[in-house]
C-alpha cells in the first residue's frame, strides 16, 4: 500500500479510538453523577426466550412484590428520620450563604465564554463550507 493509505488507515484508527474513549469517559462521568445506567431495554426479552415466558413473568412479579414491601419499610424509616432531622436542624441552624463564592462566578463566566466561542466557531466553519458549495 502506498504511504497515503497507511496514513489514512492510521487516522481512521485514531479517530475510532478517540470516539470510543470519549464515549467511555462520558458514560463514567454520567454514572458518577447519576448512578449506574439502567440495563438495556431488550435484556428481559432474552430471559423470556431462555426460560419460558410464564416462569420469567413469575420471577419478575415476585421480585416486584419484594421490592414493593422493601419500599414501604424504607419510606416509613425515611419519614421517621426526616422528623428527627427537622428537630435537629432547628437546634443547629447555620446562617445560609446568599451569594455565590468568587470561584463559582469566575468559572461560570469562563464556561459562558467557551460556549459563545464554540457557537460562533461552528457558525464560522458552516459559513465557510456553504461558501465552498
Amino acid at each position: 500500500m502506498s504511504r497515503f493509505y497507511w496514513r489514512f488507515a492510521g487516522a481512521v484508527l485514531l479517530l475510532a479510538f478517540g470516539i470510543a474513549f470519549g464515549v467511555e469517559l462520558a458514560s463514567r462521568g454520567t454514572e458518577r453523577i447519576h448512578g449506574p445506567l439502567p440495563a438495556a431495554a431488550g435484556s428481559t426479552g432474552a430471559l423470556d426466550a431462555r426460560s419460558g415466558g410464564a416462569q420469567a413473568a413469575a420471577v419478575r412479579t415476585a421480585a416486584g412484590e419484594q421490592a414493593g414491601a422493601g419500599r414501604t419499610k424504607a419510606a416509613e424509616q425515611g419519614k421517621a428520620k426526616a422528623a428527627d432531622s427537622k428537630s435537629d436542624a432547628a437546634s443547629s441552624a447555620r446562617p445560609r450563604v446568599t451569594e455565590d463564592p468568587l470561584i463559582n462566578r469566575i468559572t461560570n463566566k469562563i464556561g459562558e465564554l467557551l460556549q459563545m466561542a464554540a457557537y460562533h466557531g461552528v457558525r464560522l466553519v458552516v459559513s465557510w463550507l456553504e461558501g465552498l458549495l
